[in-house]
């Protein structure tokens, strides 16, 4: 029964291969990718096409409207601007192609980004923001740089060239091949920190941009779509010339930008990588202690990269940090003790030790009877701290 399950399977994907081969819109598909503006007129008709064809996503199997992939294939091929096509439900073949007709002599293909355009990157408006790396990011990088100025599309590209020859164009080549290499429908690029991680280490800047939400973002290689990689671009597209070498910092700068300063808070947060337990459960410590409306503007950031935290601190730390900020400013201005008495501090830590469960049993009964109101606070702050913590 196995093997003719296993049959059955194998007879699938070959018919899913060959559809996928055969089916004239992977052609123009192709095509586009390539440049071919005369895809985009040959492409269109399909956008009205109901018929299904059989795809593939990973080991799904999947039968979507050829309209549907004719739409996601132009999506992925094109970066027109919302006001000026809007492939959405209501695209058709017709609307399609009278923009194409409307607009032939302007839409053009942009070899920087491998995508047809109608609006040149450098007249787009953006909106970005940037700021100065903590040294413990600028350390950690350095250590990376050997790693980072060897890969192959870095040597491909000649980066390392423009790199050694003091030359800002090295922004704009590692920008544009990030986005050149851009996920696709079934096709994914899962090192782009890469890409970000070399920008930052030739900068000594963060550039946050906007996401499809209009959200500023700064772990640009953590989001699932291409538009903040596209904003990274236009980014550098448009300021990359004003970068020069500085021989003292040994990076690129651009003082015509204004960068902001690096905050304790981003400092804190990359402290918390540290592989030292109770180093970045004192960082965590000193986090909620932070001014809780800074601590909540860099929590989506800690959710993104909140697997590369020490694994001793709360599994949420992005919630948790939020929500005991907080907590310890309002103890603070209701002068409330949310540090507790050494003897509570030393039952918690009796507490996180290994200990037998009869000993655990008569501390905690132990505590129950002698906690006053006064320490609660202070015995659930330290709880919320040490939720990952002990044995």
């Amino acid at each position: 029964m196995r093997k003719i399950l296993l049959l059955i399977l194998l007879f699938t994907l070959a018919q899913t291969t060959v559809a996928q081969r055969t089916h004239v819109i992977y052609t123009h598909e192709y095509n586009l990718m390539e440049g071919d503006k005369e895809s985009l007129y040959k492409i269109a008709p399909y956008l009205d096409v109901r018929d299904t064809i059989l795809e593939t996503l990973g080991y799904h199997v999947l039968y979507p409207e050829i309209r549907y992939i004719t739409s996601r294939i132009i999506k992925e091929n094109t970066s027109f601007l919302p006001n000026e096509f809007a492939l959405d439900s209501t695209a058709t073949a017709a609307k399609f192609k009278d923009f194409l007709q409307k607009n032939d002599t302007n839409i053009f293909f942009d070899e920087r980004a491998n995508t047809f355009v109608l609006t040149p990157l450098e007249q787009r408006t953006i909106r970005t923001q940037l700021r100065q790396l903590p040294t413990e990011r600028m350390a950690a990088l350095a250590n990376e740089k050997q790693r980072l100025m060897k890969l192959n599309w870095v040597k491909f590209n000649q980066i390392d060239s423009l790199v050694a020859a003091k030359n800002p164009k090295a922004l704009l080549s590692i920008a544009s091949e990030y986005y050149r290499q851009r996920g696709r429908y079934d096709r994914y690029n899962f090192d782009g920190e890469n890409f970000t991680d070399l920008l930052e280490l030739l900068t000594g800047i963060g550039v946050g941009v906007e996401n499809r939400r209009g959200t500023i973002i700064w772990s640009i290689d953590k989001e699932y779509d291409n538009a903040p990689i596209l904003n990274l671009l236009i980014f550098y597209t448009q300021h990359y010339k004003d970068f020069k070498w500085d021989d003292k910092t040994q990076l690129f700068i651009n003082k015509r930008l204004t960068v902001a300063a690096t905050g304790i808070e981003q400092r804190l947060v990359e402290q918390m990588k540290t592989k030292d337990n109770d180093e970045a459960l004192e960082t965590f410590v000193k986090l909620t202690e932070c001014d809780p409306d800074r601590v909540k503007g860099i929590s989506a950031e800690m959710d993104k990269i909140k697997y590369e935290l020490n694994f001793s601190i709360p599994q949420f730390p992005d919630r948790f940090a939020v929500q005991l900020a907080y907590l310890t400013k309002y103890c603070r201005e209701q002068n409330i003790d949310y540090k507790g008495s050494a003897y509570l501090k030393k039952a918690i830590e009796k507490l996180n030790s290994k200990i037998s469960f009869k000993e655990r049993w008569a501390l905690e009964n132990e505590l129950i009877h002698n906690l006053t109101l006064k320490d609660i606070t202070a015995f659930e702050y330290w709880s919320l701290i040490n939720k990952k913590t002990g044995p």
